[in-house]
């Protein structure tokens, strides 16, 4: 639950948040730089993800890439924890927790300084390294919030000049498709171990990968992992795959009937992630269902609750598969979609 709403907070005080959302994460956002700017051997940040490129909503995260000294990489990673948990707990007090994501990506000084400016011919050896892979996507059209050196607006140059260069997009979507096989695999392993919760996370990893795929092939990212979902069945018909849309639902047990049923079995956390999102996303005026936003919702928290599903018998609301018949038939459905071509 915590992962997905940070604790419970009264819907009154949740509308406190909602009407003056804007303002809230600008000062959350100002707040949190200058704390983790502050920390000893913190040389820069980058404010990424969808808030960095505009494109916020009022349950994003702000997500941060830092710039440390090379000798106080473990120290300063220490400090930024215990200072981001900080922010957090005092931000959930106030009617949304707003995370704050930082850490598994950064760079050193040091190695900007031997790398910058980067030449064309060197971005895809760049990307074996995983913190240039994300990054290239997180940092894609972010903005400094610390830059003393000049290195963090030179990075986010990089990351905007080739993030869409095709040579790039086809690196990520081999990527893309290696993992998707992969979560294939994976699923055939857990049915003959019959392993219903791990084919079910099988299934989700793959469906995951085949998207991601997809989304590169057509020069999109992934962006918010609250609503990508709602935002890739929207590209996908508007290019003419409602085919693409139905099918991935059916597997993922996310029909409009499915998801029904299990929002009638789901716990209250869930419940309260669904309304909170659903009354963000009127806020700021998206187009789309309340079912729609039920369907993200139970696509995402379906993805963490079942990291540790427990013992037999799972939760409805999980549409774990009981029987190795409908996990075949999983399998099957995947193999007539996941087409790399």
């Amino acid at each position: 639950m915590e992962d997905v709403i940070g604790g419970h907070v009264p819907r009154d005080r949740f509308d406190r948040f909602l009407a003056d959302w804007e303002r809230i994460l600008d000062r959350r956002v100002e707040q949190a730089a200058r704390v983790i700017g502050g920390i000893d051997g913190v040389r820069g940040l980058i404010l990424a993800g969808s808030i960095g490129r505009g494109r916020h909503w009022p349950l994003s995260d702000i997500d941060m890439i830092p710039i440390l000294d090379f000798d106080r990489v473990d120290a300063a990673h220490a400090e930024i924890e215990r200072n981001r948990l900080a922010l957090v707990e005092q931000w959930l007090t106030e009617g949304w927790w707003t995370s704050v994501d930082i850490g598994r990506l950064y760079f050193t000084r040091e190695e900007l300084v031997a790398v910058l400016p980067v030449p064309a011919d060197a971005v895809p050896s760049l990307l074996d390294d995983d913190r240039w892979y994300h990054s290239f996507d997180k940092g894609y059209g972010g903005r400094p919030v610390l830059d003393p050196d000049g290195h963090v607006a030179e990075l986010v140059r990089t990351f905007n000049t080739y993030r869409f260069e095709h040579q790039i997009a086809e690196l990520r979507q081999r990527r893309a498709a290696q993992a998707a096989t992969s979560a294939r695999r994976e699923l055939s392993q857990a049915i003959t171990r019959g392993d219903a919760p791990g084919a079910a996370v099988a299934v989700g990893e793959a469906v995951k990968w085949f998207r991601t795929w997809q989304l590169e092939a057509w020069l999109e990212s992934d962006a918010s992992l609250g609503r990508v979902g709602t935002r890739f069945e929207r590209l996908a018909r508007a290019r003419g795959r409602h085919d693409l849309v139905d099918e991935l639902r059916t597997m993922s047990d996310l029909d409009d009937g499915s998801v029904r049923t299990r929002m009638d079995q789901a716990p209250e956390w869930v419940h309260e992630r669904h309304d909170r999102s659903w009354s963000a996303r009127q806020a700021v005026g998206e187009e789309l269902t309340e079912l729609d936003d039920a369907r993200d919702v139970l696509r995402v928290c379906t993805q963490y609750q079942l990291r540790n599903p427990g013992d037999p018998p799972y939760p409805a609301w999980l549409a774990v598969p009981g029987d190795a018949d409908s996990l075949r038939d999983r399998a099957s459905m995947l193999d007539g979609v996941m087409s790399f071509s």
